[in-house]
């Protein structure tokens, strides 16, 4: 029968299991949705996939300029190294900000984790609205779908014998 104080220890480690799984679950999820979701955005001038930003504990505001953007005069075809350029830049630069989700070690949680993207025409892109090649209308909705599965299918508490 363990003491009073062996319980307490094992709570806390327990306590704090379970926000590293959380916090582990949550990047899960918010790696996945930006990576479906710069995947999926159509390519003109690289501004939209560019556009694709995570802030933890605030809103990332305004729109950046592609990383990678086309010669001028010319547009993307999705086939080109701008866009693979666009693409690797923009997980990369989200993953520095993922990073950052971390549990609150026995402090309250109280952040929220932000994924924007500010291009002018995000929304009439997904909706299909403005047509482009290579997007399906709802990519955006496909990829949050997704990434909220990732997150509802963390486990906190698997293989832990002691309760």
């Amino acid at each position: 029968m363990p003491t009073l104080a062996q319980f307490a220890s094992r709570t806390k480690k327990l306590g704090q299991k379970i926000e590293n799984e959380g916090a582990r679950g949550i990047r899960r999820g918010v790696r996945a949705f930006v990576k479906a979701a710069a995947q999926g955005t159509p390519v003109d001038t690289g501004l939209h996939r560019s556009n694709w930003r995570v802030g933890v504990g605030r809103k990332p505001g305004g729109v950046i300029r592609p990383y990678a953007p086309y010669p001028k005069g010319s547009k993307g075809n999705g086939a080109g190294s701008g866009e693979r350029a666009n693409l690797t830049a923009t997980i990369a630069a989200a993953e520095k900000q993922i990073t950052r989700i971390r549990p609150g070690r026995g402090r309250a949680v109280n952040f929220n984790v932000f994924v924007v993207n500010n291009g002018p025409a995000i929304g009439a892109l997904n909706s299909g609205r403005v047509m482009s090649k290579g997007a399906r209308p709802g990519w955006i909705d496909a990829a949050l779908t997704d990434s909220r599965a990732r997150i509802r299918s963390t486990r906190v508490l698997r293989n832990n014998p002691e309760f």
